[in-house]
């Protein structure tokens, strides 16, 4: 039951992404958007498949933790460099590794948490909560280092083509020019991603408590 459940909604939240305006938003008028995207694939997603995993399965998926950690900072880090950035949104198969690589960093950062097999898991106190904070650091400074970019550096979304032409609506009436969208991805960034990662701290002082040891 619990495998059906964590699989059908990871399935419906990557539906959501791709059939959903958000996709034509994130390539086409909003960093911030594709921001939303990036959360979602790189930390919602990974979370429910890892969680979905069945026992069987999970004996034999294991990532030492430093190593899983490396590959989600790394996952997070590399696509907000504005060249890599830019080029996923031009090149399709670039854009295809782009979600590749958060789902995949998304998977190697919880594996150690909440992989269903407890064996497997880091102890909660203090490695695990180590960890979350490390990668919560991470997440800081490249959403604080995103909100305070020149908004000239991810040039696609300085003059998108418009395709359903509420452009001047999003600059003027909402007031999302290129600055406050950029302003806005990096807080949505820090801020979400953080969430993520101290709730997470919080389940693992909850496993310290309740251990009979």
């Amino acid at each position: 039951m619990r495998v059906a459940i964590c699989l059908a909604v990871s399935a419906l939240l990557i539906a959501g992404i791709y059939l959903s305006p958000l996709e034509l938003f994130s390539k086409v008028y909003l960093l911030s958007a594709e921001t939303v995207k990036q959360l979602l694939l790189n930390l919602a997603v990974p979370l429910l498949l890892v969680l979905g995993l069945p026992v069987a399965a999970a004996r034999r998926v294991r990532a030492p933790a430093a190593i899983a950690w490396v590959g989600a900072a790394l996952s997070l880090v590399i696509w907000y460099v504005p060249s890599l950035y830019n080029a996923a949104l031009r090149n399709p198969r670039m854009e295809t590794a782009q979600a590749a690589s958060w789902l995949l960093g998304g998977i190697l950062l919880f594996l150690p948490l909440y992989t269903p097999v407890a064996a497997n898991r880091l102890k909660p106190v203090p490695p695990a909560i180590v960890y979350l904070f490390a990668m919560a650091v991470v997440a800081s400074i490249v959403g604080l280092r995103l909100a305070t970019l020149s908004p000239g550096l991810y040039g696609s979304y300085l003059a998108p083509k418009d395709p359903l032409h509420i452009l001047d609506d999003l600059q003027n009436f909402w007031h999302f020019d290129p600055q406050t969208d950029q302003q806005t991805a990096g807080l949505l960034l820090w801020i979400g991603s953080c969430f993520v990662f101290l709730s997470s701290v919080m389940v693992m002082f909850y496993r310290m408590y309740k251990s009979e040891r």
